[in-house]
């Protein structure tokens, strides 16, 4: 985190270069009813193609662009949020992805869960089109479904309610101290590809000795349709992750958070 002209909140994006999708994500942060946060787009280095669509947002959001080099055909998330975090403003870190929209109290819920010391995370799930308006003009509904696989992890909410609050807090929903953040070592950057970076920092953060806290409708956000992401020629990341009782660790920077101390 940037030591200067620090702001409260850091919404850090992670992209794939997904035009498409991002632009609904930032128009969802225009909307916010909480003005105080910078938001960072990470490009993980697929494709460049961003800076027309960020040039429109850019007298309407506080808004920072990196692209990692060298270019990469496979998705790097972890890396992409790392970065985003290490050149961030923000006392508080919220993570979204591309694919997200979020409603107009997201930031404030997520800045009233750091002064509630919590480390929180928010849901997603398929939404009908009326629920992703009034974005008018040329956003285009039909245009999204094409070619699209809706996500069966967020259709099944009542069976996903029951999981775990681990494999609920996923990075396209997380918030916590950018101090935190870093002090925990962020995203583990070997995982490469879709998915279970997320849910080996959550681990840690339970063997810290923290508390995962989801939050409720205001930070529930819709999400896009997208064509699928994973890549079947790469050795899955989830046989990466096998959870089983945390060890808590005393001491260390999550307990001086959650002590106040620290965050």
């Amino acid at each position: 985190m940037k030591e200067d002209m620090v702001v409260p909140v850091s919404v850090v994006i992670a992209s794939s270069g997904d035009a498409l999708r991002l632009e609904w994500t930032l128009e969802g942060l225009c909307r916010q009813d909480f003005p105080q946060f910078e938001v960072i787009v990470v490009n993980d280095g697929q494709d460049p193609a961003l800076l027309a669509l960020l040039a429109r947002f850019a007298g309407r959001l506080d808004l920072q662009y990196f692209y990692l080099h060298p270019r990469c055909d496979t998705y790097r998330g972890a890396r992409a949020r790392n970065t985003g975090a290490r050149l961030s403003r923000g006392e508080w870190l919220i993570f979204v992805d591309e694919d997200c929209v979020p409603p107009a109290g997201y930031a404030r819920a997520f800045w009233e869960a750091r002064q509630e010391k919590r480390i929180a995370y928010g849901l997603r799930w398929n939404r009908p089109q009326q629920q992703v308006q009034p974005f008018a003009g040329h956003f285009s509904f039909s245009a999204l479904r094409e070619g699209s696989d809706l996500d069966f992890r967020i259709i099944q909410r009542d069976e996903w309610l029951q999981k775990p609050a681990y494999s609920q807090a996923w990075a396209h929903s997380l918030g916590l101290p950018a101090s935190l953040f870093l002090a925990l070592g962020g995203y583990d950057e070997t995982f490469v590809g879709w998915g279970w970076e997320d849910f080996d920092l959550n681990l840690r953060v339970l063997q810290a000795g923290g508390h995962l806290h989801r939050l409720g409708e205001a930070a529930t956000q819709v999400h896009l349709a997208h064509p699928s992401r994973f890549d079947p020629t790469r050795p899955s990341n989830e046989s990466r992750v096998v959870p089983g009782e945390p060890t808590v660790v005393n001491g260390g920077p999550l307990q001086r958070f959650l002590d106040g101390t620290e965050g």
